[in-house]
């Protein structure tokens, strides 16, 4: 059983685990599908989501990062790089083409380590909080490669795997659903300040050994979850879907 650094003590605490869940469960704002959806999904540098984007919403997080990474001032940065955004409200980057802080020869962002938190998230996660939880657990654009490649991944992945047998052991088994749980919203909060060691902080007041996202392990637990949730057909519709524009736009 993979138990995330956890003693065999606390992994049979399971009502500290539940309480310990619904603490971290107030800092996610997404769903947890979702969460092991962007972990397991992995970008290939295509830029599609950089040069066709008409609004990349900044929050006011973004604006302290962003203009302290840049060595310029919030205002010199808004009047140079923002823009108000067409359709919510607030500001968001300006596009000419592309997103202004794009580098096309390198295909590469300029400002990647304090990116917007809707460039964090993206693909398979959403700052919407609107959203059901398996609304977010399948949101995959059309546009992004590297979400054509997970979809293929998981269906292979799942094919293989007996999806009833695993429902019911993590039903008969709440202590490792639990803490899978927490592991993933942990990852959450990594993704969204990874500058900041709140996931490490909060690890340890719960005495988990937080996976790296290379780790076999993590990769295959996260798996199992997804397993769990995921249905088939909608990842056969949205591959469907992929194929018929490509062949709409074979550019």
């Amino acid at each position: 059983m993979m138990n995330f650094g956890l003693s065999p003590e606390r992994m049979a605490n399971i009502q500290e685990i539940s309480e310990r869940l619904k603490e971290f469960r107030d800092c996610n704002k997404t769903g947890l599908p979702a969460v092991a959806a962007q972990i397991l999904h992995c970008c290939n540098r295509c830029g599609a989501c950089c040069l066709d984007q008409k609004d990349i919403s900044i929050g006011e997080e973004d604006l302290r990062r962003i203009p302290k990474y840049l060595k310029i001032s919030r205002k010199q940065f808004a009047a140079k790089y923002t823009r108000l955004h067409h359709k919510a409200k607030g500001r968001s980057l300006k596009t000419e083409g592309s997103c202004t802080l794009y580098d096309k020869e390198s295909r590469s962002c300029t400002i990647y380590p304090v990116r917007p938190m809707a460039c964090r998230v993206f693909p398979m996660m959403s700052i919407d909080d609107t959203l059901s939880d398996e609304g977010l657990a399948y949101h995959f654009y059309d546009t992004c490669d590297g979400a054509e490649e997970l979809a293929v991944t998981l269906l292979c992945e799942i094919q293989g795997l007996d999806l009833e047998g695993k429902r019911q052991y993590l039903a008969a088994h709440p202590e490792r659903q639990a803490i899978l749980e927490i592991v993933l919203l942990l990852k959450a909060i990594e993704i969204v300040h990874p500058e900041l060691e709140i996931a490490k902080k909060r690890a340890q007041a719960v005495g988990i050994t937080l996976p790296g996202n290379d780790s076999t392990v993590f990769q295959g637990a996260l798996l199992e979850y997804l397993s769990s949730r995921t249905d088939p057909a909608q990842l056969d519709e949205f591959l469907m879907a992929r194929e018929l524009k490509r062949k709409a736009d074979p550019r």
